[in-house]
């Protein structure tokens, strides 16, 4: 009895060791796949940050800065002239009412010119990205308003969300570039609108592997709206 006692003894030490031994070659067999063909935690890490990356790139691409110029003017003259902001440089305008709609405006040296008894009015001032629609107001015999506020902020300008989108169907390689894509990524861009209108382009994309992202944006619409909607970036 002493003797099988014994064996068995022996038999639970050997068989205790083997796990061990196994667990050793299996941990150092992932260490070598690790380092040959990476981590998939760090796959995942660089995406992210790739993806942050174009995020930034297309704000710079789509954006503007933005003087924007509240006043409240309750004049009966042919027209009001408004200064614009000194040391900001713009070249486009649009102007939108009380209750949202866009108004005739015109840039005039250093003043902005609108049509007379508005009430309160929101001008938009920048170099680029405003679509005014609107005629030119009458510029002769204006009557001077003094604007309530001023402030200059960054946009995004709904008129440049298309073209960007249309650049990833037509002009692929050169807009890869020019966002500074990594040479082994592929990426594709879509917009959504605060009124569900989406601008996107699905022709570039394959079905799994893709690591996704959205944004909630704030941009200046066409009509001059100040507005909330989505962008959601993909890469792979």
């Amino acid at each position: 009895m002493k003797r099988k006692k014994s064996i068995n003894y022996i038999n639970k030490k050997g068989s205790h060791a083997g796990i061990i031994i196994s667990f050793v070659i299996f941990i150092t067999s992932l260490l070598f796949i690790f380092s040959v063909i990476g981590s998939p935690f760090d796959v995942g890490a660089d995406k992210k940050d790739s993806i942050n990356f174009l995020n930034n790139k297309i704000l710079e691409m789509v954006s503007e800065p933005v003087a924007i110029i509240r006043v409240n003017d309750l004049s009966n003259e042919i027209c009001t002239e408004i200064n614009l902001p000194i040391g900001f440089t713009g070249t486009e305008v649009l102007a939108v009412n009380g209750n949202g709609y866009e108004v005739d405006a015109l840039i005039s040296g250093t003043k902005v010119i609108i049509p007379p008894a508005l009430g309160f009015t929101k001008i938009y001032y920048s170099n680029e990205g405003l679509i005014p629609t609107k005629n030119s107001p009458e510029t002769n015999n204006c009557d001077s308003s003094i604007a309530s506020s001023v402030s200059i902020d960054s946009f995004m300008m709904e008129s440049k969300f298309a073209p960007l989108v249309t650049r990833v169907t037509n002009d692929y390689d050169a807009l890869k570039t020019e966002l500074e894509i990594n040479l082994d990524d592929d990426f594709n861009i879509a917009f959504e609108l605060s009124d569900g209108t989406n601008i996107n382009n699905t022709q570039r994309e394959r079905p799994t592997d893709i690591f996704a992202k959205e944004y909630v944006i704030r941009y200046i619409s066409t009509d001059g709206k100040e507005e909330s909607g989505k962008m959601l970036l993909k890469i792979w």
